[in-house]
């Protein structure tokens, strides 16, 4: 999947919704160091489990991590270059409201990247 979104953009702001433990932003690091990471998940406990292993990994200054939901994404418009997000678009609340959300981060020209196994969302 970090293949992928590389293929797409190596360089850039890249916002992960629904990051969870925040393996895909280390891989993605670990590929393109161009890239400034931000991870946002809507659970607490999660996003303590993603700071402590980047900070394990060394690689606190390289990947951040914020709480909330993707149908209020607490960043300014036009913030990232690519939003990607790896099987969390069915346990969305309000889809709709999220994929707006992940428009107005966007960057002109930036790239949305929805994956997620469960066919009929």
């Amino acid at each position: 999947m970090a293949d992928d979104i590389l293929t797409c953009r190596a360089r850039g702001r890249l916002l992960d919704i629904g990051t969870g433990p925040g393996w895909l932003l280390v891989k993605l690091h670990e590929k393109s160091s161009d890239l400034r990471l931000t991870g946002l998940d809507i659970s607490a406990p999660m996003i303590t489990t993603a700071r402590k292993n980047i900070r394990r990994l060394g690689l606190s200054e390289h990947i951040y991590f914020r709480e909330g939901t993707a149908a209020h994404l607490p960043f300014a418009g036009n913030s990232f270059d690519i939003v990607v997000s790896t099987g969390s678009l069915h346990h969305w609340k309000e889809p709709v409201r999220g994929l707006n959300e992940v428009y107005r981060v966007l960057c002109p020209g930036g790239y949305a990247l929805i994956y997620d196994l469960v066919s009929d969302t």
